[in-house]
């Protein structure tokens, strides 16, 4: 177990020092250099409930900005992107993180977006403090309003993923209004919006790529492009194809008629020069008979990379096709050297807890200055790892070892009990903090689900009203069929009322996993 111990007051996790990726001590700009944090507290009505120091206001709302750029972030928004990696870069209402920071403003890059001089200059410190709170309010406005302009262009969003099972899931999102509004890009779905299965491709096995639509969508095709860029549904969707909206789309019996068709446009052969096409089919190996079936003298002229517009077509089940010609910014498909599910993650593990605290809404309330958690069955420690870069303490309870490097993490306190036996310790460990409760207790144990229960008991009595608590149950061959069973174990053998509990299906999960998430009754 480590030396240091949360035993500092509650103390606020701006207080530590994190490092860049030249090895200095990050620093953050927006308040009070070198003064003790005051807690700034508003009533309902926004007003404030004491008489607070001007610079423990300013301070306050600019590190609410920098989660809000955060959160939007992730969400997919690009100008929150660009936004967010200027903060990391210069440590604006966060600590300095610059290998971060550059990794966000290298996506926003990507996607054609380059900051505007006032933003840069508002970042930078060069902007009134005192007006950091409206500027705040300002950004977020634009990012929620952005795109309203081409809303009423709706359109028709099909992802390919490389199963059913991933459909399933992504319908499951939709269908779920909770979860809706959190996964898929804001504002982009209204009443008429459906989802539906297209199936297999005509020729694709049943175990290979599959089909899903989305009806009559809003935002533009590039904003869907920009959110899918950045969201982690970017790891389970292969393709995305865009029909309408702004641009005119087409049915066809065959690729002949196909060919015909766009022949027939107007338009087109006067843009062949100035406007090379990349051709994106699924399935896949139908675009080069759609380049047979052009030929080198036809109305385009074809290039895999350097492109200015790309050719989306899909085939149905029932062999007809459909296409549309959109620029290539809005051509979204998965690189062959994508990203990792969780920016510098320890292990794949990690993407799970990110993705079921992202779509229960509580990635927001984990991430407070003082929050702390319990990692039950944490070795090696991915889950461990992944929590102590936002919070204030981890305690990481299991019998066996953390790798070196999460052991190494000054926020991370290892109990190596089981948890039934871990008590003592983890009073030992809080015994000086103002807040003898815990925000989240998780678990990702490779343990029979019906074990599971008596696992975390003893830990719910340290979880605090409302606190939520994640949970991955494994199932072995069959297992999955005791599903119903497995829950109503773990909920049984709980010592205390837990309230909204839900079986989700995450895109990260295993075909047999299932990830319960639920909360501590206030």
């Amino acid at each position: 177990m480590k030396n240091t111990s949360a035993g500092d007051g509650g103390a606020p996790s701006s207080s530590r020092k994190s490092h860049n990726s030249n090895g200095s001590s990050g620093k953050r700009k927006g308040g009070d250099k070198a003064t003790k944090e005051i807690p700034v507290v508003y009533s309902h009505d926004g007003r404030l409930m004491a008489p607070t120091p001007l610079g423990a206001v300013v301070d306050d709302a600019v590190k609410r900005w920098y989660m809000e750029a955060e959160r939007d972030a992730m969400r997919g928004d690009v100008k929150a992107m660009a936004l967010l990696g200027q903060m990391l870069m210069e440590g604006y209402g966060c600590d300095v993180d610059v290998e971060r920071g550059r990794q966000f403003a290298e996506r926003a890059r990507r996607r054609g977006y380059r900051m505007e001089r006032r933003d840069r200059e508002h970042v930078n410190g060069t902007a009134c403090e005192d007006n950091a709170m409206q500027h705040g309010e300002r950004v977020t406005a634009d990012a929620s309003s952005h795109g309203n302009d081409a809303s009423s262009l709706w359109m028709d969003c099909v992802f390919q993923v490389n199963h059913y099972s991933h459909a399933k899931r992504l319908m499951e999102y939709f269908e779920d209004e909770s979860i809706r509004h959190v996964v898929f890009p804001r504002g982009a779905f209204g009443a008429a919006s459906k989802a539906q299965y297209l199936g297999y491709p005509r020729g694709v096995e049943r175990t290979g790529t599959y089909l899903l639509m989305f009806e009559n969508v809003g935002r533009t095709g590039k904003e869907w492009v920009d959110w899918m860029d950045a969201s982690f549904l970017q790891h389970c969707v292969n393709r995305m194809f865009l029909f309408g909206g702004a641009y005119e789309d087409g049915t066809a019996s065959s690729i002949e008629d196909v060919v015909a068709q766009l022949s027939a446009s107007d338009g087109i052969i006067k843009e062949k020069e100035s406007a090379p096409v990349r051709i994106m089919c699924c399935p896949r190996p139908l675009e080069k008979e759609f380049l047979d079936a052009f030929g080198d003298d036809g109305v385009f002229e074809f290039h895999p990379v350097n492109f200015t517009r790309t050719l989306h077509i899909i085939q149905k089940k029932d062999g007809s096709f459909r296409y549309c010609l959109r620029p290539a910014c809005e051509t979204f498909h998965t690189k062959p050297d994508g990203d990792a599910r969780v920016a510098g993650q320890f292990c794949k593990a990690a993407g799970k807890l990110h993705e079921a605290l992202l779509v229960t809404g509580f990635w927001d309330e984990c991430r407070t200055k003082d929050a702390r958690a319990i990692d039950i069955g944490a070795a090696p420690g991915g889950w461990t790892h992944q929590l102590a870069k936002d919070m204030h303490t981890v305690i990481a309870i299991d019998p066996a070892m953390l790798h070196e490097s999460v052991a190494a993490l000054d926020n991370v306190h290892h109990v190596q009990k089981v948890s039934q036996d871990a008590g003592p310790d983890i009073d030992r460990i809080m015994e000086n903090a103002t807040k003898k409760e815990v925000d989240l207790i998780t678990c990702d144990a490779n343990r029979d689900p019906f074990m599971l229960g008596k696992m975390l008991a003893p830990a719910l009595k340290y979880l605090r009203p409302g606190g939520m608590l994640v949970v991955t149950l494994k199932f072995r061959g069959n297992g999955a069929r005791n599903l119903d069973k497995s829950i109503k174990a773990l909920s049984d053998a709980f010592t205390c009322d837990i309230t909204g509990m839900k079986n989700l299906c995450l895109m990260a999960n295993t075909q047999n996993e299932r990830t319960i998430v639920a909360r501590r009754a206030i």
